[in-house]
């Protein structure tokens, strides 16, 4: 299930000015503090060798950093919103984000991956949701309100 993907101590309300690099940086270090056993350099790497590949930042503002490694053995999420915009994408088109859903996994379970992703797409979408998610003044509410947004777009 997604939710036991996501614990409280992974989801981060940020202030302040973040590069693209300090967010990845950021939402690694909220990994390592849920699972020490990884490697951060390693993890970090993971999340720019994907944004090389790919960039995953949304014309909605939305940021989706994602890595599959061998030694994550089960998903888990980290999700962040930040008080100022964080120029993710090199494409003009796409607007700087302030809403960041990580997900690392598993290759032993790259349908879990896929499965989330797609999930964290469709609340993300959705305007209001994306509204409700950047509104949250603390990571507690923002962790109640993921939960609540989790559950409604099952």
């Amino acid at each position: 299930m997604i939710e036991s993907q996501l614990h409280p101590e992974l989801v981060l309300r940020l202030s302040g000015d973040f590069s693209r690099d300090a967010l990845l940086l950021r939402l690694t270090d909220a990994l390592i503090l849920r699972k020490p056993e990884l490697d951060r350099q390693s993890v970090f790497n993971a999340l720019l060798e994907r944004e090389a590949a790919g960039q995953t930042a949304t014309p909605e503002g939305v940021a989706f950093p994602h890595a599959i490694r061998s030694d994550i053995l089960e998903s888990v999420m980290v999700i962040a919103t930040t008080t100022m915009p964080v120029p993710f994408s090199t494409d003009p088109a796409t607007p700087p984000a302030r809403l960041f859903m990580a997900l690392f996994g598993s290759p032993e379970q790259p349908w879990r991956h896929v499965q989330t992703l797609a999930r964290l797409a469709r609340i993300a979408s959705e305007p209001q949701a994306r509204a409700r998610l950047l509104q949250c003044a603390d990571s507690t509410a923002l962790y109640e309100q993921m939960m609540k947004e989790i559950g409604d777009h099952a």
